[in-house]
């Protein structure tokens, strides 16, 4: 059976700045330019001027991937790029397009017609799933890293962010099948769906249907079909399915910047509010957004951002603890992605601290330690004086730290302390064998159970959590050997770092519930100054995007 068939599909990442196209290489990588035309793309004149800055790749930037792109067997030197690895024997143009919305980003990856000879163990689910098709996959996450990190040499993220497929399928022989529930199967992402199913799938997207083809909405993604017996709908059907996928980008980067608790602009809250009035000169335009606008929950999850964020008392002072700039400006940019408001620096008793703002129902701080537990600003005295100071409920120190298994971890996993490690104490025995000596407290309960919460609620693309038990000394470890003898020492250690120490000393003394929760960066084997600019940024961003998530779980 032979199909033409096209792909997209819409990946939406959550960047720490929206300007993020004038950070570091970035400057040189893009061209930021007015899309304007993408709402043209909707038809029907929709009710917004919502547009997205395009990010339009330099010579540098496809210069950057010739390397890549011969690893992973992809041709051409601008896009689209020629791959031969979607399926044996088929070559095909992928496409690329960067919308920035704000502080989100679509990545738009296109498929156009491709002729493709199927047989029966063939699977349209399969070419459909982004994260099948590897090389292409690996692509994506190589350009997401570049510019999440500004830096041409950033190493590829680890997991996609949320997808959303469209493909359209166009038969050039006549069917044999069921074709509806196979398109119903495809969209819902289920197999062997009962007809009732099946039936009210199709019932909800009735309303948008215009012809004898077919075009299919889920909260999953789009499926469009032109069944061989009404080829003179193929145009008609091409335009619509285009419109929809424009319309789902749209819908998609919305329902990003609520979750983010982004304050929405009065005509794009019309939008969701009001969405039966969105798309006033095409009647197939306006019941698909009407219908995406529900399969994504838009209304209802602007009404309850925008209630919990209007009725939110502070409940508690929470302070969080930096060492490095890098720490520091992830969490203030992740912050901001809540609150919408700048920071503000104030001293008290000629120390500074950075006022945050009111994330859910925790008033939050920023305290800036420096490398180490002891010494005169070690995270000891930092932590201490900031008690003093600032009489905060619970103290979290966000950043960075080492890893000890690179099978089982990737760089950015994030590791919470269920309890520390101190491993500077030590008896070198006459054997010149090592004990140690030093405590292993447990963090806050209390704060354990807020990042168990938080977990159930973290999506399964951002980067993995651990919680167990964390290293902790005064040494910067960069020694392979030395690494694997604490990791002897200590089978249990999910990684290491230097100031936590500190911060439980200080808090054990002030009784105040503490935690520390950063991620890996490198591994402690003599390697930290490889890619060591965009390792940080990414572990940083991590650690602090997860701690700005579990502080807007809290409800209490």
């Amino acid at each position: 059976m032979k199909y033409c068939v096209r792909l997209e599909w819409l990946v939406i990442t959550k960047l720490p700045y929206s300007n993020i196209y004038n950070s570091g290489d970035n400057k040189i990588l893009f061209n930021p330019k007015s899309g304007r035309n993408f709402l043209r793309g909707i038809g029907g004149n929709i009710c917004s001027q919502y547009s997205p800055i395009v990010l339009e790749p330099t010579a540098l930037f496809h210069s950057t991937l010739s390397t890549f792109r011969e690893q992973y067997e992809f041709t051409g030197k601008r896009f689209p790029y020629v791959s031969s690895t979607l399926l044996p024997g088929i070559s095909a143009r992928v496409n690329i397009n960067l919308h920035l919305f704000d502080n989100v980003l679509c990545v738009k990856v296109s498929i156009n017609d491709t002729e493709i000879d199927v047989d029966k163990n063939f699977s349209f689910k399969n070419i459909q799933d982004l994260n099948k098709n590897n090389n292409i996959a690996k692509l994506i996450k190589k350009i997401i890293a570049m510019i999440l990190d500004g830096n041409r040499n950033a190493v590829p993220i680890g997991t996609l962010p949320k997808i959303y497929p469209a493909i359209r399928i166009v038969p050039q022989e006549k069917e044999h099948h069921n074709w509806k529930l196979e398109m119903v199967e495809l969209v819902t992402r289920h197999e062997k769906l009962l007809n009732s199913v099946a039936d009210l799938v199709l019932e909800k997207n009735n309303a948008h249907q215009v012809d004898q083809s077919l075009i299919l909405i889920d909260k999953q993604g789009i499926v469009s079909y032109v069944p061989y017996a009404a080829p003179e709908t193929a145009s008609g059907n091409l335009q619509r399915y285009k419109n929809s996928v424009s319309i789902l980008e749209l819908a998609a980067i919305l329902k990003a910047q609520i979750e983010s608790y982004q304050v929405l602009g009065e005509r794009e809250s019309q939008l969701i509010n009001n969405p039966d009035e969105a798309i006033p000169d095409s009647v197939s335009s306006q019941k698909v957004w009407t219908l995406v606008n529900k399969e994504l929950k838009l209304a209802a999850t602007l009404q309850r951002n925008n209630k919990k964020m209007n009725n939110s008392p502070i409940k508690r002072k929470i302070l969080l603890v930096t060492v490095t700039g890098i720490e520091s400006k992830a969490i203030i940019n992740n912050v901001f992605q809540i609150t919408q408001k700048k920071y503000t620096s104030f001293t008290i008793k000629d120390t500074s601290y950075q006022a945050l703002g009111i994330i859910g129902q925790s008033e939050c701080f920023l305290c800036m330690s420096e490398m180490g537990s002891s010494g005169v600003g070690g995270s000891h005295t930092s932590v201490d004086k900031a008690i003093q100071n600032l009489n905060p409920d619970a103290v979290i120190m966000v950043g960075i730290a080492f890893g000890v298994d690179e099978n089982s971890q990737s760089v950015g996993d994030i590791l919470v302390s269920q309890q520390l490690q101190l491993y500077d104490l030590q008896r070198i025995n006459a054997d010149s064998s090592i004990t140690l000596r030093g405590d292993k407290p447990h963090a806050s309960s209390k704060i354990i159970g807020w990042v168990r919460n938080a977990m159930l609620s973290w999506p399964d693309s951002n980067a993995k959590v651990d919680v167990g038990l964390i290293l902790s000394g005064e040494k910067l470890v960069d020694n392979f050997n030395y690494r694997d003898e604490l990791k002897r020492l200590v089978p249990t250690a999910l990684g290491g770092e230097m100031e936590g120490t500190g911060v439980y000393s200080a808090c054990l003394n002030e009784k105040k519930d503490w935690i520390l929760i950063k991620a890996i960066c490198d591994w402690a084997d003599g390697n930290k100054s490889e890619n060591k600019k965009s390792q940080q940024n990414l572990a940083a961003n991590n650690a602090a995007e997860f701690v700005v998530h579990l502080l807007n779980s809290l409800e209490s």
